[in-house]
């Protein structure tokens, strides 16, 4: 049985894990600094877009959840929501509670960046219930917390969303143009009615302006029976051609809107408007590449064990890679010396990154999900009528 064919797609895992290792070399590009020549030289571009990784992720989430409830449907010709909420939450919070009360005990004994040391009660209930970088405004402590709020957004929104993707294509379809209109006018409107600039990023990068890209992904696992069958026709090499294309044209998206590349500030520029639409498209044929098969030779690479071993503990290496990069700059003496340079920073960071998250999935995560799987199949049983 192909991977497309069964319920776990092995590329996909890989995928995560290399758009979670692409954020990773973005933060140490940002604290570490890009040098002026050097054999990193080639990889700025490609890093300077590592921010993307995360639109990867929101498209990647929508597709993966739609295609489990349409399988589970089909199956049980009904979805639980019940367990899906179970689901939901056992994947995003066990770890992240447990970062944070790592960080919060950390901050009892020493001050660094690494530490969390919250000034209020407000802050507290902010965190503990992901209302990051919303209205009123509390930022995160973490720079890719503020994701966490819009991935749980998304979950919430899930119930309805599934009222248009269960009847189909043409009605995916529609879900996505609605989406995109909504981020386009969300976003608009705060470039041309919010000057504070910290606020007006954090607001244009929330659900509102980013179910756009989760729509697209859900949008692709709709279509997904369809586009296999016409994909299949494609010759081999083809497949492989159109996902380095597509790779090519994320990667450089930044670089194609002006003389600088774009850090992604919303403002008066009509394409920031459409950005994570933009973002969206070609995130979402990367994934429908992989997830047909028709990719094949980008099938084999990112379904590799040590791809899909880095897709495992994507999650937690997304969540720890940011206060271990600070950390070590403050070991540093607060910057990262020239002598020691970007190569040295991001091999390191990735090191411990990766050993952290490999650490939070076998003691947090797993556990977690485990325990989740079991309660769910109990929420899943069907009732017995009594004799």
């Amino acid at each position: 049985m192909s991977q497309a064919e069964s319920s776990r797609i092995e590329s996909l895992t890989g995928l995560r894990g290399l758009a979670a290792l692409w954020v990773l070399g973005f933060h140490a590009f940002v604290i570490a600094g890009m040098p002026a020549s050097g054999s990193l030289w080639p990889l700025r571009e490609v890093l300077h877009s590592g921010w993307l990784g995360v639109d990867v992720f929101f498209v990647l989430s929508g597709f993966l959840l739609t295609r489990n409830l349409l399988i589970e449907d089909k199956r049980n010709h009904r979805v639980s929501w019940s367990a899906f909420f179970v689901a939901r939450v056992a994947r995003l919070l066990p770890a992240y509670y447990v970062q944070l009360a790592l960080l919060a005990g950390l901050g009892v004994f020493f001050v660094s960046p690494l530490v969390w040391s919250p000034t209020g009660a407000g802050e507290v209930l902010a965190h503990g219930l992901l209302w990051l970088n919303a209205w009123p405004w509390v930022g995160a402590h973490v720079s890719p917390w503020w994701s966490l709020s819009v991935e749980a957004l998304f979950y919430l929104c899930m119930p309805l969303l599934w009222l248009a993707l269960r009847r189909g294509p043409g009605a995916a379809f529609a879900l996505f143009a609605a989406a995109m209109l909504l981020s386009v006018a969300w976003r608009a409107g705060l470039a041309q009615n919010v000057e504070n600039i910290e606020w007006r990023i954090g607001w244009a990068e929330h659900a509102p302006g980013r179910l756009v890209q989760f729509s697209v992904g859900a949008m692709a696992a709709v279509w997904l029976p369809s586009l296999r069958s016409k994909l299949s026709l494609w010759p081999a090499p083809w497949g492989d051609v159109a996902f380095v294309l597509f790779a090519v044209l994320l990667c450089g998206l930044p670089w194609w809107m002006g003389s600088t590349p774009y850090g992604g500030v919303v403002d008066a520029r009509p394409f920031t408007w459409f950005w994570p639409s933009l973002t969206a498209l070609p995130a979402a044929c990367l994934i429908v590449l992989l997830a047909t098969d028709a990719a094949h030779g980008a099938v084999r690479l990112l379904a590799s064990a040590p791809l899909r071993g880095l897709g495992v503990i994507s999650f937690g290496l997304y969540l720890w890679h940011y206060p271990i990069q600070w950390a070590m700059r403050s070991y540093l003496g607060g910057y990262v010396p020239e002598s020691f340079g970007l190569g040295v920073f991001l091999a390191l960071s990735a090191l411990f990154a990766i050993a952290a998250g490999t650490l939070s999935w076998w003691v947090v995560e797993r556990p977690a999900l485990g325990a989740a799987a079991r309660l769910r199949a109990r929420i899943s049983a069907p009732k017995r009528s009594p004799l």
